[in-house]
């Protein structure tokens, strides 16, 4: 897991020499640094970030995100569930369009891969809790 989350996600996004500089030590979700930080994925939009990572590991596994301005500061510094349960929620990733970023991941609630999705608004609001199934098709991920 990485220090600086931000800075990678950031750099991850295409985020050039406009954005602030962003050193190590600077968590996305400076509140919570000891849940753990793992495969965090960002998309852009014209008001800033949406960055999504797994917290947990195993059937415990859950998805949280975190929105970021375009000033490189957090604009949740506790960040927020984007999905969790039983089988545990994995490998997100996240992109922007219409207005809304939407975050997918690879979930074990029925015992197998699916995949799910969620619409989060620039707000930050979960649109879909719980997810949408988008695929079940064997080996999805």
């Amino acid at each position: 897991m990485s220090r600086s989350v931000l800075a990678w996600a950031l750099l991850a996004a295409g985020v050039t020499s406009a954005a602030p500089v962003l050193g190590p030590g600077q968590y996305v979700t400076p509140d919570v640094v000891a849940e753990g930080q793992a495969q965090a994925r960002a998309a852009g939009s014209a008001d800033g970030f949406l960055v999504a990572w797994q917290a947990g590991v195993g059937r415990n596994a859950r998805v949280r995100a975190a929105r970021v301005g375009l000033d490189g500061h957090s604009l949740d510094a506790s960040g927020f569930t984007v999905a969790e349960g039983l089988g545990g929620r994995f490998e997100p990733a996240v992109a922007f369009g219409h207005g809304h970023y939407l975050v997918v991941w690879s979930d074990l609630r029925a015992g197998a891969h699916a995949v799910y999705g969620a619409r989060v608004s620039l707000q930050g609001a979960v649109l879909d809790p719980g997810g949408v199934i988008l695929s079940t098709t064997p080996g999805a991920r």
